[in-house]
């Protein structure tokens, strides 16, 4: 009986206590450091045992050189979406400056149009055709249509700087 408790006890030092070893440092290993740097000690053994605490460990080494792979892989990544991130940023500057630079110079121009065909049509109306006595049915008809012209090019005027607007409300 004395002879059993002591092989069982031997073999326990043998089995069981660097298994108990492997499984506590794997535990270690996956929940609560992801240390990959970490490594079993060996057991200087050539059984089954042994293998399994240098197979465990090379594992362990295989992950950690794939981590780190990862880990720069990540790291490049991240560097070019920041650099994208930027170009497009400055892009986007670049857009806003120019619509609104165009809208501006726009702007002004179809102003002075639509003030300039406002005063043509009233000193047309008020003052010029006033003038003309009993026009004929042709200076009639060219002063309907020299109106009818000025109202478009007010109305034109007015839908482009309507236009305007919006770009600049979706610019904004």
């Amino acid at each position: 009986l004395l002879f059993a408790y002591v092989v069982s006890l031997q073999l326990q030092e043998l089995v069981a206590r660097p298994l108990l070893r492997l499984a506590e440092s794997a535990q270690a290993i996956t929940q609560r450091s992801r240390d990959y740097t970490l490594r079993v000690p060996p057991v200087p053994s050539r059984d089954e045992i042994g293998m399994l605490f240098r197979g465990f460990n090379e594992m362990l080494a295989e992950v950690q050189q794939r981590d780190e792979i990862l880990e720069a892989q990540v790291q490049q990544r991240t560097a070019e979406l920041e650099q994208a991130y930027h170009d497009l940023k400055k892009l986007d500057e670049l857009k806003t400056s120019f619509i609104s630079n165009v809208s501006h110079e726009l702007r002004t121009p179809l102003t002075s149009i639509l003030g300039f065909a406002t005063m043509i049509e009233l000193r047309l109306r008020d003052e010029l055709f006033p003038r003309i006595q009993a026009p004929s049915s042709s200076e009639t008809k060219a002063m309907s249509r020299v109106m009818r012209n000025i109202n478009i090019i007010s109305v034109e005027a007015e839908r482009l700087t309507a236009l305007i607007e919006d770009v600049l409300d979706l610019a904004r």
